[in-house]
């Protein structure tokens, strides 16, 4: 009788069990065709626009049953506020874990990002507005993200009339309105007072209404953003990879010779000339400075200094590389001044010999750009004859010389370009003797001939674009972009005074026009700072295609730039 009822119980255990792992895995039915339906949320409460909200909780119901932790991370609520989240199957229920601010509007936004049980996401973004109040605020900022990397964009957005905006710090002061990016780059604020506003865009794996600057992508608005009786302007932004604004460091100091050291730093340094005056290298034992000969970069931009003493390195002593100068910069304008690091110098036999160490492309490389400019970086500073012979650039099948010029940018490097347009669909090949290059100090090259040969590419039947800019605003550079179909950067020039562009050889795709207004001159696109904040600059795309075909000259693409716009800095 007694191992009846010990069987009747093990059996009912059993049951419980498996009743509870039934209840635990949600899944679809198996069996069927594949699930391609995407969840969405099919009832809410509060409804969309309630007024006088006094509850403390608000539900969303869904379609289907979903990954519970990717809604989980897909939520945002503006102004932000503390919540609770509780699960009754297909039902969510977001508890407030504060009051609710009188006469306030409160928008929740569930973004695209979670999935159903089969991974389909929605195929738009949810969202609802309510009021503390009698009444609504029902303005909106809306845009678009520009570029393929759109998708999981957040939208901050900060209130700034009402405060000094010099004190935001969007590390540490979470956005009062936030959204996420659509797939298809759209956005939109809702729920926003009339007022001025500051927007910002971080793409980031935090969801926390902070900007990152370490790991997240940023972007902003050409200027703050005005609404009016609930309208505003339209937005577009470009996010890029946030600049590194931290002050470089010295990674290591490495001897590679006698009297040569090689400075690696965290950050990149672009300068084509240095002063000796602007950096000193100390003997801690005696305090005395070491003269030095050169200093040089090992590429046009690069993180690694080498520099050249007039004497040779006590071995084992300990020495100090400093920087002097506060004008020496970072590729993001950060000064390097007062960065130093110790260094022991080193004894035995060195093995470094001048030479070349970098080309512009292989040897018997196809399909060479017309593109002319062609740079030669060596690893010690050199002099060179402007009579000679060092580079000569070949001509096939005769072999004929090619008139070039030769341009030392920098104390290591050369430039050369040929005095008129090669030949497309031909073979050339490059003749360098090192051995002619005069190392400074007497120190000799090694003794080497390169040869690098290559073959242009056939950009005979490529078509040339132009067209004009007609600027609505004063802009002292404007630069044309052609986009290509895969939304790549293809072709970038720079329209004249009068606002005339031109494009020659652009190969055969079908292109979209991106135009920007280069405020700071610097030849690029500034996506804008957080801190110190500085807008972004002006661009705009223009969505039109334009279907490019060989031997197909294309004229007389006048664009008005902007054709909107709403300035207030």
């Amino acid at each position: 009788m007694r191992n009846l009822e010990k069987l009747k119980l093990s059996i009912y255990y059993a049951l419980i069990i498996i009743l509870f792992v039934k209840c635990a895995n949600i899944k679809s039915p198996s069996g069927g065709p594949p699930d391609t339906i995407p969840p969405r949320v099919v009832e809410s409460y509060p409804t969309d626009r309630t007024l006088n909200f006094k509850d403390n909780k608000i539900s969303i119901y869904f379609s289907e049953w979903v990954e519970r932790g990717s809604v989980m991370q897909n939520i945002a609520i503006s102004p932000p506020i503390e919540y609770s989240l509780k699960w009754n199957g297909k039902k969510l229920d977001i508890k407030f874990l504060e009051v609710l601010k009188p006469n306030t509007t409160y928008s929740f936004m569930l973004g695209t990002d979670y999935t159903d049980t089969k991974s389909n996401k929605p195929d738009s973004a949810f969202g609802i507005t309510f009021s503390t109040g009698s009444v609504i605020d029902s303005g909106t900022i809306s845009g678009r993200i520009i570029g393929k990397d759109a998708a999981s964009t957040y939208i901050y957005g900060y209130r700034i009339d009402n405060k000094n905006p010099d004190t935001l710090n969007y590390e540490e002061a979470k956005a009062e309105y936030s959204t996420q990016v659509g797939n298809n780059g759209q956005f939109t604020l809702r729920a926003l007072p009339d007022g001025l506003y500051r927007i910002i865009a971080v793409k980031t794996n935090f969801r926390d209404n902070l900007f990152h600057p370490a790991q997240d992508q940023f972007g902003t608005t050409t200027s703050d953003v005005q609404i009016i009786e609930g309208h505003s302007f339209p937005q577009t932004i470009k996010i890029n990879k946030y600049p590194n604004l931290f002050k470089a460091d010295i990674v290591k100091i490495i001897q590679l010779d006698s009297n040569l050291l090689n400075i690696e730093f965290t950050k990149q340094i672009a300068s084509q000339s240095f002063s000796i005056e602007q950096f000193q290298i100390l003997d801690t034992i005696t305090n005395n400075n070491i003269p030095i000969q050169a200093v040089w970069l090992d590429s046009l931009i690069s993180n690694k200094l080498s520099v050249l003493t007039s004497t040779g390195f006590i071995v084992n002593r300990p020495y100090k590389f400093q920087i002097m100068d506060s004008t020496l910069k970072d590729i993001y304008d950060i000064s390097l001044f007062g960065i130093e690091k110790e260094f022991y110098a080193k004894g035995g036999e060195f093995k470094f010999v001048p030479q070349l160490i970098s080309a512009p492309f292989q040897d018997s490389t196809r399909n060479i750009g017309f593109e002319s400019e062609y740079t030669f970086i060596f690893n010690y500073p050199f002099q060179i004859d402007s009579n000679s012979n060092a580079i000569e650039l070949i001509q096939f099948p005769d072999s004929s010389k090619v008139r070039i010029t030769i341009e030392q940018l920098s104390l290591n490097i050369l430039q050369v370009k040929p005095l008129a347009l090669i030949a497309a669909d031909t073979w050339y090949r490059y003749y360098l003797n090192v051995k002619e290059l005069q190392g400074l100090y007497s120190r000799k090259f090694q003794d080497t001939i390169v040869r690098l040969s290559f073959k242009t590419d056939d950009w005979r039947p490529n078509p040339t674009i132009s067209g004009k800019i007609t600027k609505a605003i004063p802009c002292p550079n404007v630069f044309v972009i052609l986009k290509d179909s895969k939304d790549e950067e293809a072709r970038v020039t720079k329209a004249d005074s009068l606002g005339n562009w031109q494009i020659d050889y652009v190969r055969p795709d079908t292109y979209t026009i991106e135009v920007f207004c280069d405020e700071n001159g610097n030849g690029k696109y500034d996506y804008g700072l957080a801190k110190p904040y500085r807008y972004s600059e002006l661009f705009e795309n223009y969505e039109q295609k334009i279907e490019v075909k060989p031997r197909w000259n294309i004229e007389k693409i006048n664009i008005t730039f902007p054709t909107h716009f709403q300035f207030i800095k």
